[in-house]
């Protein structure tokens, strides 16, 4: 063994597989291994820094948030053990901070962090776009807030609550609680 720090870890949806970054090589690399056993493998990614990470819903696939020296991207790459990136999307304006929240279906959700503050992002892999989904939020005064068509929803009493909400797959509201994404 060889001294390193580990730190991200993460486990796949089925519970099989487990990931983290790790700096045995000497910067930090992401790294797959099976849960029940043998050596870490390194996952092969594009040039830049690991921000944040999170497997797919069927574990076969990583998003990953890298920081590179013109912009930063959000990438999926194959889970074993990486490659060739099958989407690559640019998150403009360039945040300083980057927090792969949750991926649902089709969708992946991000906490984004900007000199103008933080901002929960959704980035729809079939369009290939990135929205901002807290612009048509703005606060009522309450510990709530209020979408821009009235509707009130507990699940946003910050943008760092929020991004926290959809994180568990659920928002809620006056009316009840609803899953998010699909």
């Amino acid at each position: 063994m060889w001294a390193s720090e580990e730190s991200d870890s993460r486990l796949s949806a089925d519970g099989k597989w487990l990931s983290f970054v790790s700096t045995r090589d000497g910067a930090p690399h992401l790294f797959v291994q099976p849960v029940a056993g043998t050596e870490a493998r390194p996952v092969t990614l594009s040039a830049g820094r690991i921000l944040s990470y999170a497997w797919s819903p069927g574990g076969d696939q990583l998003a990953v948030a890298l920081a590179r020296r013109d912009n930063t991207i959000l990438q999926v790459v194959p889970a074993f053990f990486g490659g060739v990136a099958s989407q690559s999307l640019v998150l403009d304006p360039g945040p300083n901070e980057v927090r792969v929240l949750r991926w649902l279906g089709r969708r992946i959700f991000l906490q984004l962090g900007t000199n103008a503050g933080r901002s929960l992002s959704g980035a729809d892999l079939d369009a290939g776009t990135v929205t901002d989904l807290s612009a048509s939020w703005s606060l009522d005064g309450s510990p709530t807030m209020r979408s821009s068509n009235g509707c009130r929803s507990g699940a946003a009493r910050a943008r760092r609550s929020s991004s926290r909400r959809i994180a568990e797959g659920k928002m809620t509201s006056r009316s009840g609680t609803a899953a998010v994404g699909g």
